[in-house]
């Protein structure tokens, strides 16, 4: 940002506890978690929304901002879903950043969640399967395994 820019402050902050919660939707875990931040600014112009997982995982592929927030009252407001694998959450907070230093809105509303272990392995799995380029499999498996096999080589060979 330019020196012109002005400043942008984090107003509020909202966190739930790191583990895996079975019990609990990615709707319930960015409910406790806005519900903590607006305690703290009341009031958002804008959302962005990271997830990467919950579309493997809960079946919530699209709208998966617009639905959670709605389901906390939250609506009117335009929401950014953003999926940018382990970044997400940062890509969304850059992106909130970016918005109000350009006078998109005074408050923005950054959520990232994800929900990555299931009871059912296929669906925990199945989130890391879209997590590289799909028309390469093949490629990209061989080099991995090269790789294993390069570590394994060298950590044998250290002990």
């Amino acid at each position: 940002m330019s020196a012109s820019t002005p400043p942008v402050h984090i107003a509020g902050v909202g966190i739930t506890r790191f583990a895996k919660q079975q019990e609990l939707s990615v709707k319930d875990l960015a409910r406790e978690a806005v519900t903590e931040a607006l305690a703290d600014t009341g009031w958002v112009g804008a959302a962005y929304f990271a997830t990467a997982g919950q579309g493997c995982i809960e079946g919530q592929h699209m709208v998966v901002g617009e639905i959670a927030l709605k389901a906390m009252g939250i609506t009117g407001i335009p929401v950014t879903n953003v999926e940018d694998a382990c970044a997400s959450s940062s890509t969304a907070l850059n992106a909130a950043r970016w918005c109000v230093a350009a006078g998109g809105s005074d408050i923005c509303l950054v959520v990232g969640v994800d929900k990555l272990f299931s009871t059912d392995k296929e669906k925990s799995i199945a989130v890391f399967d879209g997590a590289w380029d799909v028309h390469r499999v093949a490629e990209q498996s061989q080099a991995l395994f090269s790789l294993a096999a390069q570590e394994c080589h060298e950590q044998g060979s250290q002990a």
